[in-house]
C-alpha cells in the first residue's frame, strides 16, 4: 500500500519564481520578485564579509541582537518579536500553528501566493474573498469569515497588486477576527515603501494580530532571508517555540542587524504612486518610479 500524503499537498505546484532575460544582459534585476535595484547597504554588506570569521559556530538561536534592533527601531518590547528565514517561513509556521484538517484559511483573491500553499500543505482549506479594483473588498472578506476560519491573512499594502487597505476597514476586519478567536496576519514586507504607517504596535496590544515583515525588500537581503513577526508577548513566546533550531543563519542575523542600525540602513524612495498600480504595469512603473539611494537614521 501506498503510503498517505496529507491531504492538500498533491494539490500545490511548484513555485517558479521570476524570469528575468534582457539581451546583452547577464543578470537583471527581477522586479517581477521584488529585487531591489539598488542592492544592500554597504554597511551592511560590510558586516556580512567580517562576520565569516564566524561560520564555524551555529547562529544565534534566539536573533537576540536582531530582535534587540529591531526592539529599538520601533519601540517594542523584545519578548513580542519572533524572527525566521524570511517572511515565506513565518507564513508557513503561522498555518502550521493555528490551522488543519477542516479549518479554513482566508485572504483576498489576489492575496500573496504563499498564504494559500501553506495553507494546502497543512491540509486546511483556502479561501480567497472577490476583490474590487484589484483591492481588498472588506464587505466581501467579512461574509466569507465563518467559524471554521482560523486565519485572515491580509497585505498592507498587497504583493502583488500593491493596493493599500483604509485603517478604519483593517480595524473593521479585526474587530470581526477577534470576535470569531480568529488570528489576523498583517503583512507589511513593503510597508516602507509607502507613507503608511506600521501596525507593529498594535499587534502587542491585540491578542488576535499578528504582524509580518520581511528584512530583504526595503533593505535589499533576499539572498540572505530574513523577516520577523511582532505579537502580543503571549502569542509570540508560544510561537518561537515552534521554530526550527538556527532557522536564521549567522550572515543574515548579522547583515540585518547592521541594516536597521542607525545610518545603515539602505533602500530606494518611491512616490506613493508606485502603489496602487495595476500588476501589468507596476514593475515597469517601479524602475521609473525608484528616485535615490537613502541612508536612513
Amino acid at each position: 500500500m501506498a503510503p498517505k500524503v496529507r491531504p492538500g499537498i498533491m494539490d500545490i505546484a511548484p513555485y517558479v519564481g521570476g524570469e528575468a532575460d534582457i539581451p546583452g544582459i547577464a543578470r537583471p534585476v527581477k522586479l517581477s520578485s521584488n529585487e531591489n535595484p539598488l542592492g544592500p547597504s554597504p554597511k551592511a554588506m560590510a558586516a556580512f564579509r567580517e562576520a565569516a570569521v564566524e561560520l564555524h559556530r551555529y547562529p544565534d538561536g534566539g536573533a537576540e541582537r536582531l530582535r534587540e534592533g529591531i526592539s529599538r527601531r520601533f519601540g517594542l518590547a523584545k519578548e513580542s518579536i519572533v524572527c525566521g528565514n524570511g517572511s515565506d517561513e513565518l507564513i508557513a509556521l503561522l498555518t502550521r500553528a493555528y490551522a488543519g484538517l477542516g479549518d479554513e484559511v482566508l485572504f483576498s483573491r489576489h492575496g500573496f501566493l504563499m498564504y494559500r500553499l501553506s495553507t494546502l500543505a497543512v491540509g486546511a482549506t483556502p479561501r480567497a474573498a472577490p476583490e474590487k479594483n484589484l483591492a481588498t473588498d472588506m464587505e466581501a472578506l467579512l461574509a466569507m469569515v465563518t467559524p471554521a476560519t482560523r486565519i485572515v491573512f491580509l497585505g498592507n499594502p498587497n504583493n502583488p497588486t500593491g493596493t493599500l487597505l483604509p485603517h478604519s476597514e483593517f480595524f473593521e476586519i479585526l474587530k470581526c477576527c477577534a470576535g470569531q478567536g480568529t488570528y489576523c496576519v498583517l503583512d507589511e514586507s513593503f510597508i516602507e515603501f509607502t507613507s503608511e504607517i506600521s501596525f507593529v504596535r498594535e499587534a502587542i496590544r491585540q491578542s488576535r494580530l499578528i504582524v509580518v515583515r520581511s528584512l530583504t525588500k526595503f533593505h535589499a537581503l533576499p539572498g540572505l532571508r530574513v523577516g520577523y513577526l511582532v505579537g502580543h508577548r503571549a502569542v509570540a513566546s508560544r510561537f518561537s517555540e515552534q521554530l526550527e533550531p538556527w532557522s536564521v543563519n549567522t550572515l543574515a542575523l548579522i547583515a540585518a542587524a547592521r541594516s536597521l542600525a542607525p545610518g545603515g540602513a539602505a533602500g530606494c524612495t518611491c512616490t506613493g504612486a508606485y502603489f496602487g498600480l495595476t500588476p501589468l504595469t507596476a514593475s515597469k512603473t517601479a524602475a521609473c518610479r525608484i528616485a535615490a539611494y537613502r541612508e536612513t537614521t
